[in-house]
């Protein structure tokens, strides 16, 4: 899964490149945005076997469209706007299409135990992971310049990302080797 690689590749630069080498993370932000809609759309594309196309395609467009807006909101010094503006179409895609995976699935009743496969974990984390940081990210311009509770609603984005990794792992974990 490419967004699997996304992350292990983000991890990677967040602590090599931020951390160590104190690169600027707004760069890496907003190509990060690129992305991540890409990896998921892929991913959401592949579940339903092309069954939505038209839906897919008239998705792509808004996330690309969104995404060509938000750089003209993103600056160096701060790229949460940006970000912002990215999170709105993709929480939107992820939830809307798990929402209509879930629909799919009670519907064809195909799988014995909801627990098996490794695409329920995969949606589980995303739709966990984006239902919360959605919030986060849309207030993130006040949450930053608020000095009292900047790293109470940091753990928050913290606690969503670990529980998107532990999801991501457990849904590796369960893949069938093809």
């Amino acid at each position: 899964m490419p967004f699997i690689y996304l992350t292990a590749t983000a991890t990677a630069y967040e602590f090599f490149c931020s951390l160590l080498l104190n690169v600027n993370s707004s760069y890496w932000s907003q190509a990060y945005s690129l992305f991540e809609l890409c990896t998921i759309y892929y991913f959401y594309n592949k579940t339903f076997q092309r069954k939505y196309k038209s839906l897919f395609i008239l998705s792509f467009v808004v996330l690309v469209v969104t995404y060509c807006v938000s750089a003209f909101f993103w600056t160096s010094t701060n790229s949460l706007l940006a970000k912002a503006i990215n999170k709105l179409p993709i929480t939107v895609f992820v939830l809307g299409f798990s929402f209509m995976w879930v629909k799919c699935l009670f519907r064809e009743m195909a799988i014995d135990a909801l627990k098996n496969p490794s695409t329920f974990y995969f949606i589980t984390g995303l739709s966990i992971y984006y239902s919360i940081t959605f919030l986060l990210f849309l207030f993130g311009y006040y949450i930053a310049n608020s000095s009292d509770y900047f790293y109470d609603f940091w753990v928050i984005n913290i606690i969503a990302t670990i529980i998107l990794r532990i999801c991501l792992t457990v849904g590796v974990w369960k893949m069938e080797p093809n």
